[in-house]
């Protein structure tokens, strides 16, 4: 139809057979072109969403492709249950027959499940009521590193799993002293005379000086709770154990 339509101009002598000729092949690859667009369009399309189609839900509770021995922070209780897989991170010592592969993933790092070594168990990290800090790896981020401790308090480094306990940064605290005198006694002939520091009056006779207590009200009142924290907020830390 579209050759017809641009003959019948050249048959009415407005448009010459060669005008007619170029038209037409321009208006084959301009439609040519969209429909290349649309069909890449419908491939791309269908390429994208095939897979999506194909992947079935994700089990939120899954502990798929989480590497073990990895740590998350759970916001949920956990008194009925915990997601499948996991283990809370409370100390809990775990025997290696049973847990092979986490303790391939962690070892003895966090103690070996008792008092004395026992190579038949090893221990979970307990991070109850703790914060968590990256390890330092000679960032310097850390200043007091050296001593860090392990959970029997050996000095242990910059290592995994390693304790440090809380501490107030050095600080000064500024006084501001509003002023204050301080009184004297002078014993002379003609009986004792008191006087304020500062006093310029002259002393008669072979005076003895003693200096008595004097309140400056002066004083730095203590500030502050059982401990030093940011603010925060409360999780369970659990660990991938299977």
């Amino acid at each position: 139809m579209l050759y017809v339509a641009f003959s019948g101009l050249a048959a009415s002598g407005c448009l010459t057979q060669k005008q007619v000729d170029a038209q037409i092949d321009a208006k084959l690859r301009q439609q040519q072109a969209a429909m290349d667009a649309r069909v890449r369009a419908q491939i791309a399309d269908a390429l994208y969403s095939y897979p999506q189609r194909q992947r079935p839900a994700p089990d939120p509770g899954s502990a798929t492709e989480v590497p073990l021995g990895t740590v998350i922070a759970f916001a949920g209780p956990i008194e009925d249950g915990i997601p499948e897989g996991y283990l809370p991170c409370d100390g809990r010592r775990l025997k290696i027959t049973d847990y092979r592969a986490l303790f391939d993933a962690i070892g003895w790092t966090y103690g070996y499940g008792g008092g004395a070594p026992n190579r038949d168990y090893f221990s979970l990290p307990d991070y109850r009521g703790r914060f968590v800090r990256g390890v330092d790896g000679a960032s310097g981020n850390d200043p007091d590193v050296a001593g860090r401790v392990d959970r029997d308090g050996a000095p242990v480094g910059d290592r995994v799993g390693s304790l440090q306990g809380d501490e107030v940064r050095s600080h000064k605290h500024p006084i501001m002293d509003p002023g204050h005198l301080h009184r004297f006694v002078e014993q002379a002939q003609g009986g004792p005379n008191t006087y304020d520091s500062g006093d310029e009056r002259g002393v008669h006779g072979m005076p003895q000086r003693e200096t008595t207590q004097s309140v400056t009200g002066i004083q730095i009142d203590g500030y502050g709770g059982n401990e030093t924290r940011p603010k925060n907020v409360a999780a369970y830390f659990l660990i991938r154990a299977e």
